[in-house]
């Protein structure tokens, strides 16, 4: 799966809790634009880094300073999220693989 990654991106926080069912991620007002707009390739971000609350999502889509979200992305579980907690870009183990196999094969 190909996805988007754009290097220097600020941590932003959730502005509301998320629900575990929950697929929508509100980010801090005025973040959003920081992230990748999401129109050409999903993205990963990272909730709670660090923390026993720390969750992987795939972003399908981003309007404004709202997420669309698939939760617990990468092998990590879907779990209940507090307002404040962090939320930042980063890259997943797909695309680490995905570089290693396109490295070994050239």
């Amino acid at each position: 799966m190909t996805k988007t990654y754009a290097g220097g991106v600020p941590a932003s926080a959730l502005a509301s809790g998320m629900l575990i069912g929950g697929t929508t991620a509100l980010l801090t007002p005025g973040t959003g634009a920081d992230f990748p707009d999401g129109t050409t390739y999903d993205f990963v971000i990272v909730v709670g880094r660090g923390t026993v609350k720390e969750e992987l999502m795939l972003v399908t889509a981003r309007a404004t300073d709202a997420l669309t979200v698939t939760r617990g992305y990468d092998g990590t579980a879907a779990i209940a999220h507090d307002a404040n907690e962090t939320v930042e870009h980063c890259i997943d183990a797909g695309i680490i693989n995905d570089a290693s196999l396109h490295i070994a094969a050239t």
